[in-house]
């Protein structure tokens, strides 16, 4: 299933829906599917399960009571649907705040990955991490519940307070936080302003899919630094050569006390054309609204650690490939993230600053607890 931080509920593929009984691949023999006939566990819930996400994809069918187990845990009584009716290409099992939370009910009557494993043992708090590592890497990434992993990333992390989604909003309904800077520096190691750019407002970390959307103005002054243009005037994404690892170029992302680099490289998505050196560029224009979305493109260059208990994200620079792994938990409370730092970050290159945006880069606390971090890349259904 594909991991979703700004939805909550865990949808599966079905082999009996039309989508599934189609010749494969399909999103079943790519991916899997829940039978329910083939599950002595299975209990029928009602036919109102019903999701609709941000790009359009959406999908109807039964709620359902089963095991879930996801790494060592094994959940009993969840609830989730079964996507008997839908365009989505794969499940989806969402881990952000539970559907009765964002409506303002008792957030007990709603299941979500995170509230079940606290509520059956399993970790102490409502916290998980997350590592995508680079796009490019083989060796993927990791989600730790209920824990963070000193070895994939560096410096210390910082903790900020999520925000409404909105000005006009006042109650916390998903992983916003706002944003306050964001730079280029260019393989020279020149810094620039977007001073053709709006300020940057608040911005949904969602890991759901793969491009990051932010205000218009904004991403045509990172577009001209990088040397991007869409395929039409009006294009939300937009083609540019390909930047290879070893540029030191980046798109700098800056929140209240920290700021992370994320290599262009990192940003250099789908290489097309006879030669594959023409790629997509990470980052996009959004169409409406004033909150952005920073997706794995750029996501893959932060360690995160959503807290969903106390409302807040922990932020710290990624370790692309990390080796090895050093897990703590996190314990239940206000302070029950640990203040245990990663390896020291690279020291940042000595650079000037311009406002120019014409100029393309050269692309040549620790707590004492017995809970223990559950780690999966994905959950599996019986």
């Amino acid at each position: 299933v594909q991991l979703d931080t700004g939805s909550a509920i865990l949808f599966v593929e079905t082999p009996k829906s039309a989508i599934c009984q189609q010749p494969a691949p399909n999103p079943c023999s790519k991916f899997g599917a829940y039978d329910a006939n083939a599950s002595s566990t299975y209990v029928y819930v009602d036919s109102k399960a019903s999701v609709q996400y941000g790009g359009g994809d959406s999908a109807t069918g039964d709620n359902a009571m089963d095991i879930v187990r996801i790494s060592g845990a094994s959940l009993t009584q969840f609830t989730f649907g079964i996507q008997y009716q839908t365009n989505i290409g794969e499940g989806i099992v969402g881990f952000s705040f539970s559907t009765a939370e964002t409506i303002g009910t008792d957030p007990s009557v709603q299941n979500s990955i995170p509230a079940a494993l606290v509520a059956q043992g399993y970790i102490a708090s409502r916290t998980y991490s997350l590592y995508l590592n680079a796009y490019s890497s083989p060796g993927g990434g990791t989600v730790l519940l209920g824990g963070v992993d000193t070895a994939k990333y560096c410096g210390k992390l910082i903790t900020l307070n999520m925000v409404p989604n909105s000005l006009a909003a006042t109650t916390i309904t998903d992983t916003t936080l706002q944003l306050l800077s964001i730079t280029g520096t260019d393989a020279t190691g020149r810094s620039v302003a977007f001073t053709d750019g709006s300020t940057p407002g608040r911005a949904i970390l969602d890991s759901g899919t793969t491009f990051t959307f932010l205000q218009p103005a904004l991403v045509q002054a990172i577009w001209d630094f990088v040397g991007a243009a869409p395929s039409s005037p009006d294009g939300p994404v937009a083609a540019f050569p390909c930047v290879p690892k070893s540029s030191t170029a980046t798109i700098n992302i800056g929140f209240n006390g920290i700021t992370i680099k994320v290599s262009l490289s990192q940003l250099s998505y789908f290489p097309q054309g006879a030669d594959g050196t023409t790629c997509i560029f990470g980052i996009g224009k959004q169409a409406v609204g004033d909150v952005g979305l920073v997706r794995d493109s750029v996501l893959g260059a932060f360690y995160t650690v959503y807290d969903l208990d106390n409302k807040q994200i922990s932020l710290a620079p990624a370790i692309v490939d990390a080796t090895g792994s050093n897990v703590i938990p996190i314990a239940a409370g206000l302070n029950g993230l640990p203040n245990t730092a990663g390896p020291s970050c690279p020291a940042p290159a000595t650079s000037s600053t311009s406002s120019s945006t014409s100029k393309s880069p050269t692309t040549s606390k620790t707590p004492t607890t017995s809970k223990t971090p559950t780690t999966s890349k994905t959950p599996t259904t019986s």
